[in-house]
Parts: structure tokens; C-alpha cells; sequence
């Protein structure tokens, strides 16, 4: 019996003849992305547009009466 971790053998990304035993995974990977900077834009869109909503309704400021020339 070899002292030899069997799951240490499951965790690399190819088989041991070298094919990779997900070979779709770097498709996944760029869908991810894809999602994911998707979403970014959209969030930061959101929070634009909120930012420009509270921008535009901030008062004028009133100029001080208190200051005689």
C-alpha cells in the first residue's frame, strides 16, 4: 500500500494522458466574465443615475446677507 493521498490525484485540471478533463471550462470562464462585467455596467448605470437625482435636487446655496460691503 502506498502512503499516497487519493484525493491530491482527483485535483489537477487534466488527465494523466494530458486532455484537460473539463475542456469547455475556458468558455464558462469567459461567459462568467461576460456576466459579470454585465452586471457591473448595469449596477453602475443604476447608481448614476441615483447620484444625478440627488445632485439635481440639492438646493442653491442662499448668498450671506449677514456681509455689508
Amino acid at each position: 500500500m502506498h502512503g499516497v493521498n487519493l484525493d491530491l490525484l482527483r485535483c489537477t485540471p487534466h488527465h494523466p494522458d494530458g486532455r484537460p478533463k473539463d475542456p469547455h471550462a475556458h468558455h464558462r470562464i469567459a461567459l462568467a466574465e461576460g456576466l459579470h462585467q454585465s452586471r457591473l455596467r448595469s449596477w453602475r448605470s443604476l447608481l448614476g443615475r441615483f447620484a444625478d437625482l440627488f445632485q439635481r435636487r440639492a438646493p442653491e446655496p442662499q448668498p450671506c446677507l449677514d456681509h455689508t460691503p
